[in-house]
């Protein structure tokens, strides 16, 4: 547990700004990642394979603890996985985001007006290379 907090006011100028006691800005108390990954030979070739699990408590995007620029805990789940043969020729396979979960990665609030930067939705991807 990060546990992260401010243990004085800020002063701006001639402002006290009233942190004492606040959680810092973008310190999740906990933030888990736990993954699985694994490579066999398989059908002439090198099998490799992953897939992981994220999980981030809630946290501040500001010192003021405004609950507007609260993020809420989340988790994300994402797998690759690829086939190599001897020769050099790579298929790969990803899935990034699988539960498609909304997330901010960004949120500014000022004076009533404000704005979220989202993380990426649910992606697939595919890729063919050739070593030589």
């Amino acid at each position: 547990s990060l546990d992260a907090h401010f243990t004085s006011n800020a002063v701006s100028g001639a402002l006290v700004l009233p942190y004492n006691g606040n959680v810092l800005p973008r310190s999740p108390d906990s933030q888990y990642t736990v993954y699985v990954d694994g490579e066999w030979d398989a059908f002439g070739g090198t099998l490799a394979a992953r897939a992981d699990y994220q999980w981030t408590d809630d946290f501040f995007f500001d010192p003021s603890n405004n609950p507007e620029v609260l993020s809420p805990a989340h988790e994300l789940v994402s797998a690759f996985a690829s086939w190599e043969s001897a020769g050099g020729l790579k298929v790969s396979v990803y899935g990034k985001n699988l539960t498609d979960t909304e997330y901010q990665t960004h949120i500014i609030k000022n004076v009533g007006v404000g704005f979220s930067v989202f993380g990426a939705p649910r992606s697939f991807g595919l890729a063919v290379s050739q070593s030589f």
